[in-house]
């Protein structure tokens, strides 16, 4: 048993895909509910963010332009980070939309994003540190 885990509990790992990438979800704690958490949290932005699918957020506004269409707070605030030449942004009735004929696509900022919210969702469902990693991008956060 190493240090790390006797000070602060188990380490539970997660390896699969999303976001067009491998990824790898890695939690310390007590239990395995923050690890379960982070799994639904991120196949939840995985199919938000995925360029096709029937839920698919990006999706819906690339089949759109020129209209201005509901989206999750993740996908307004990820549009956000987007927001450049024909890409329209309303925080404050959650909507995106595009102009022009250049499709949305998310790519390295969907995935940052995706790492940042994963984290926070782990840590708050209790883990003492967490650590994930989406293709060449990764994030490491503690309590």
């Amino acid at each position: 048993m190493s240090i790390a885990t006797i000070a602060a509990g188990q380490v539970f790992r997660w390896y699969g895909s999303a976001l067009g990438e491998q990824a790898s979800l890695v939690v310390l704690g007590a239990d395995p509910g923050p690890l379960r958490a982070g799994q639904e949290r991120l196949r939840e932005l995985n199919e938000k963010w995925s360029p096709y699918g029937p839920r698919s957020e990006i999706a819906r506004v690339n089949a759109y332009p020129g209209v201005m269409l509901p989206v999750s707070a993740d996908t307004v605030r990820l549009a956000g980070l987007l927001a450049a030449g024909g890409l329209l942004v309303d925080v404050r009735h959650g909507r995106v939309g595009r102009l022009g004929d250049a499709e949305l696509a998310a790519g390295a900022a969907a995935r940052s994003l995706a790492i940042e919210l994963v984290l926070d969702e782990v840590v708050a469902a209790g883990a003492t540190s967490a650590t994930i990693g989406l293709g060449a991008l990764s994030g490491i956060q503690t309590r």
